[in-house]
């Protein structure tokens, strides 16, 4: 992962750990590893329903994908908390000042819920789910 530095004040060492910790300790990585076991779990029930013939209801997609965004803040507070440990007080204040000043972040959903609905059960029903999630998980493109 190619990581960019950003000089925060000017110890070295500091700084180095902070990219150390970046490097070691992938985001994307601690996402997945969460929230994999979820999506696989999910996929299996989408496929009892489909065995026994039974509808599944957006109901259940939305409770999924609620679920699961809990999951990916919970794991992104995490990582963001052990990447705060990392720093002195004054890197910590300046992080925080940053991001206080950035504009809000809007989350957009498909227009036809339906067919993110249809799309989203699409995969979860494929044969080879499983093996392609946790491919993707480990950052491996089947």
């Amino acid at each position: 992962m190619q990581v960019t530095s950003i000089t925060i004040g000017s110890d070295a060492h500091k700084e180095l750990f902070c990219r150390s910790f970046i490097e070691t300790h992938d985001l994307k990585t601690a996402t997945s590893a969460r929230t994999l076991p979820m999506a696989i779990s999910f996929s299996k029930v989408v496929k009892k329903y489909d065995k026994i013939k039974r509808p599944v209801g957006k109901d259940l997609v939305f409770s999924f994908l609620y679920q699961r965004g809990k999951v990916e803040a919970e794991a992104r507070r995490a990582w963001s908390e052990d990447l705060v440990h990392t720093l002195d007080d004054q890197r910590v204040r300046v992080l925080h000042s940053y991001f206080t000043e950035m504009q809000g972040i809007g989350y957009w959903s498909p227009s036809d819920t339906e067919s993110g609905v249809a799309n989203l059960l699409t995969v979860m029903r494929l044969p080879d789910y499983e093996q392609r999630a946790t491919a993707e998980a480990r950052g491996v493109t089947p």
